[in-house]
């Protein structure tokens, strides 16, 4: 079905030597001896878009998520496994591919369309939407090596989407545009959805993965960690961020503990499905929201000053505690937060409180 994309146990694999000299003895010893170790940029990964889905692919930088758009838009090919992507491919990876820097902005549309293979009438006729969604005025017509990054990718996204793609493909680049082209990038990308196409994008912002995402993919070293729903998937990224700071950052030393002492009675109940982070160095035991008049309560009117606390159990001795929260909406998107350092902690409970205006 056009705009499907099928990944099959896709592996993509390079060889890394030491010094150039290495790879030369590698290509003339007798006896082939390696002078390499092999790098996994992607170990055997597969997904699934269907036609109308928006597929967020989020990871650590060096995870393999411009290399899977990549292969997925023909530019460089698989060791292992395939990939099948039916429909036309317009994709925007990094600031610069695709574009003759010594030509203009106008030349540079006629070039990309002819790559596509659509005709240079066509693409004239394509031009004047082209030019207003890029607004670069009269920059149209001075070589793009003399654009600013946000007015490259502005007339690079701009061409991508003006040529009837039935998958679109975006790396990290939208992230250079201002605000306001951001907004715009997302509004043609849902329209995009709507008509049945496919989007595939990189990013960093959790919040886009939440807002226009069908589902999202989470890669670690190359590896697929999980394909999910939006909420689940950066639930899961969260958790390898706070694992992998933990291996680089190691253990602190243990302390004493003392026993935790319970709140003021309330009514909340915990949540079934709570993701725990981290080492568990520190581990909230109890919290709690209340009023302005210090009573329990889930139930807060615009302008009111709302109270969070929480009991803490400190499991070894802590410099700087962070104690924070945030408040999401039913997709997982983060409406408000608070962080703060605290001193350092000797070990034992502690009980923070933390004073929000709705």
């Amino acid at each position: 079905m056009t705009g499907t994309v099928a990944v099959s146990h896709v592996s993509k694999t390079y060889r890394l030597y030491r010094t150039l000299g290495d790879r030369l003895r590698e290509a003339l010893h007798p006896r082939r001896r390696k002078y390499h170790r092999t790098f996994y940029a992607l170990d055997d990964v597969s997904c699934l878009v269907e036609p109308g889905e928006t597929l967020g692919i989020i990871g650590r930088n060096g995870s393999g998520k411009s290399t899977l758009l990549k292969i997925i838009a023909g530019i460089i090919t698989p060791c292992r496994g395939s990939v099948c992507a039916n429909g036309r491919i317009s994709a925007l990876l990094e600031l610069g591919a695709g574009f003759n820097p010594e030509l203009t902005g106008l030349e540079n549309i006629y070039f990309s369309g002819t790559i596509m293979g659509i005709s240079r009438r066509d693409m004239r006729a394509r031009l004047p939407e082209i030019t207003s969604f890029a607004d670069i005025g009269p920059h149209l017509n001075q070589p793009v090596k003399t654009y600013s990054s946000g007015m490259f990718v502005r007339l690079a996204f701009a061409v991508a989407i003006n040529v009837d793609p039935d998958v679109l493909i975006v790396d990290e680049a939208l992230a250079v545009g201002d605000i306001n082209f951001q907004a715009r990038c997302f509004r043609r990308i849902d329209a995009l959805r709507q008509a049945g196409r496919t989007v595939i994008f990189v990013t960093h912002a959790l919040d886009s993965i939440l807002r226009y995402c069908n589902k999202a993919l989470v890669l670690d070293q190359g590896r697929k960690v999980v394909e999910a729903d939006p909420k689940t998937a950066v639930d899961a990224y969260k958790q390898l961020m706070a694992e992998h700071d933990h291996r680089r950052t190691g253990r602190m030393a243990p302390a004493t503990t003392a026993k935790p002492q319970p709140m003021a009675p309330a009514v909340f109940t915990r949540n079934p499905d709570t993701l725990t982070y981290g080492n568990e160095q520190a581990v909230i035991t109890d919290c709690g929201m209340y009023n302005e008049t210090d009573q329990p309560t889930l139930l807060f009117s615009h302008g009111e000053t709302l109270a969070i606390r929480m009991t803490v159990s400190f499991k070894s001795a802590l410099s700087n505690p962070i104690f924070a929260f945030t408040i999401k909406d039913l997709k997982g998107l983060e409406l408000a937060g608070l962080y703060g350092n605290g001193r350092r902690h000797p070990g034992g409970v502690s009980s923070a409180l933390r004073r929000v205006a709705l």
